[in-house]
């Protein structure tokens, strides 16, 4: 279940000497999320979050495979404090594994934090402008977020962004359009593939 404990046998074998996984953040049909940290010269350096995407068979198929490397691609091209940084995205040899690594976001989504009272005027302001700073970035590369809705944003060091391409489709509307999401230790949020998460960052997620 999410926030048990995950082993160096939870991550491919390709990732291992690389990460060192720290607990499941999430769970789905079609796949999971590890929290875990980078190594660098075997000492901790910063937490990640490790997507696993896994197919429906035994393998992936050609049109899977498309879908997961066009979204690892159109992430690792987003620049912007507004969008979840890529870290590194790869096929297991067995093709029965595709990994996405990006940063750990940490803080409450905001609709746990509008719970809490109202929300002063100015400070809506700020989150709209974060908001739509984080879609025009999408928009720049023909990415169309579907899911904007509270559950789906996170905020952390007072700032707010958008988690890798988003719950979206590209303008063209293709079908192996990807949906990317973000990653935070408080919970999931992915609504393409049933999994995703929150973590460590100085943003906020639209996932």
């Amino acid at each position: 279940p999410p926030g048990s404990a995950s082993t160096q046998q939870d991550l491919p074998a390709e990732l291992r000497n690389k990460y060192e996984a720290v607990r499941l953040v999430g769970s789905g049909s079609c796949g999971l999320v590890i929290e875990a940290w980078q190594l660098s010269t075997g000492r901790r350096g910063l937490r990640r979050a490790v997507k696993l995407a896994l197919p429906r068979g035994t393998k992936f198929t050609d049109k899977e495979l498309r879908r997961l490397q066009r979204e690892a691609s159109i992430m690792s091209q987003l620049r912007s404090r507004h969008v979840v940084s890529y870290v590194e995205s790869g096929l297991a040899r067995g093709r029965d594994c595709f990994w996405i690594v990006m940063e750990m976001l940490c803080g409450d989504s905001l609709d746990k934090y509008a719970q809490i009272g109202p929300i002063p005027e100015v400070e809506v302001i700020k989150i709209g402008i974060d908001i739509c700073a984080a879609l025009k970035d999408l928009h720049a590369l023909g990415i169309v977020h579907r899911d904007v809705k509270p559950a789906n944003m996170v905020c952390c060091g007072g700032a707010w962004a958008t988690g890798g391409s988003g719950s979206g489709t590209d303008s063209t509307g293709g079908e192996d359009n990807p949906r990317a999401t973000a990653y935070s230790s408080e919970g999931a949020y992915d609504v393409l593939s049933s999994v995703a998460s929150q973590g460590d960052a100085a943003a906020i997620t639209i996932a």
